[in-house]
């Protein structure tokens, strides 16, 4: 039994800050380029409930396009998925079963970043979960 994903299996990127995601989409493109299927970033904000559609949507395609500008700079074939959510496991809806995940934050060693629990939750979802570790620091907008 093989442990890695089909060829039908696209590698999922979650973006965090545009640094992070700028090494997971690096990694992910090398991995799909190998196995020769797609990279799916998703551009995910927790949004409070309070705010309206409009400023939700804004935020996160304006998020997205950041993102979209890094794809540009890769050889693999990336789709760029905007998500407004309300919680950042929320990507979990856009995710296949049994997905492969790619994740890049900062990590710590004693208490976890919202990064490395995003990646622990989706683990524990059976998800194969690649998280790497960057430096700097926590962005506000995935802490809570």
């Amino acid at each position: 039994m093989s442990t890695t994903p089909s060829s039908a299996s696209p590698i999922c990127v979650v973006a965090t800050t545009v640094a992070a995601t700028r090494q997971a989409i690096a990694t992910a493109s090398a991995l799909a380029q190998r196995l020769d299927t797609r990279v799916h970033v998703i551009a995910a904000r927790p949004m409070p409930a309070e705010w309206s559609l409009d400023r939700q949507a804004a935020r996160v395609h304006a998020f997205a396009r950041e993102i979209r500008q890094l794809a540009e700079k890769v050889q693999a074939r990336i789709d760029v998925l905007p998500c407004v959510c309300r919680r950042l496991t929320d990507v979990t809806q856009l995710l296949p079963h049994g997905a492969t995940v790619i994740i890049a934050g900062p990590s710590h060693r004693w208490w976890p970043t919202p990064e490395q629990k995003l990646a622990h939750d989706l683990n524990g979802l059976g998800h194969c979960v690649m998280f790497i570790h960057t430096s700097g620091e926590t962005p506000a907008a995935l802490a809570g």
